[in-house]
């Protein structure tokens, strides 16, 4: 098995086993001694008990998943989760969506993985809003990654590229060398196309800070801040063009 995906594979079992089964002692061995966690931009602290200071770390995690079982019971059956698995090196990045309460509710986690364990992790959880100017679903379309290593390093440079050439320079005008014109969109906020993606990106507030770039095969992965806000956007690409978005 690849580092890869040995990677995946843990955290397929951190949401399996630790998560969904609520096995601490399977969490206290693959959760690091020194993990972080990264509360998202203006969330508060969690803590496990009122007055108590704010944890840090392992210790909040196994805390956090000890009260899951605590939580009440959703108004209706939670549905099976959509997942999405992409990694590069270190990271793995995973979109779901699934069903809680009649909510939908959409994550985007990012892990770090270091000698077999997490290590540190961020995330973003919106609920998507009822209307959309696509009309899809924030986080449905393919699941399987392809592609190689060779397609990997290129799909992320092209993003890379698009970003410095575009996106954080406004230059819409060489937006064609980078989007198809037929694209996929996923956001609820943009229309379809590449005339669509224009339109957005003139409407940006501030320009992007980039944080992390994940990438495998023909999915890459970018990690953002904007206006002290964080934003994920997810690219597939084919033939060295963005055919498809995510964004949360």
């Amino acid at each position: 098995m690849s580092s890869i995906e040995a990677n995946k594979s843990l955290v397929r079992a951190f949401y399996r086993r630790a998560i969904g089964q609520g096995d601490l002692a399977f969490a206290r061995e693959i959760i690091a001694d020194t993990y972080q966690h990264h509360p998202r931009l203006g969330a508060p602290t969690w803590s496990p008990k009122r007055g108590q200071p704010p944890r840090s770390g392992k210790e909040t995690l196994l805390a956090m998943i000890a009260a899951m079982p605590r939580m009440p019971e959703p108004a209706a059956p939670p549905t099976p989760p959509f997942m999405r698995l992409i990694a590069e090196g270190e990271w793995v990045v995973t979109n779901m969506a699934f069903q809680w309460g009649g909510q939908q509710q959409v994550v985007v986690d990012l892990f770090r993985i270091a000698d077999g364990q997490l290590a540190e992790h961020r995330d973003v959880t919106v609920r998507p809003p009822a209307t959309s100017l696509n009309g899809r679903m924030l986080m449905d379309g393919p699941l399987p990654v392809t592609g190689d290593d060779a397609l990997t390093r290129r799909n992320k440079q092209r993003v890379m590229d698009f970003y410095t050439h575009v996106v954080l320079t406004g230059q819409n005008d060489v937006l064609d060398r980078y989007v198809a014109v037929d694209l996929t969109q996923h956001a609820p906020d943009i229309a379809d196309g590449r005339a669509g993606l224009a339109d957005y990106l003139r409407r940006l507030p501030a320009t992007p800070v980039i944080k992390t770039v994940v990438a495998e095969g023909d999915f890459v992965v970018v990690f953002a801040t904007i206006d002290d806000r964080e934003l994920v956007t997810v690219y597939r690409l084919a033939g060295d063009r963005i055919v498809e978005q995510w964004q949360v």
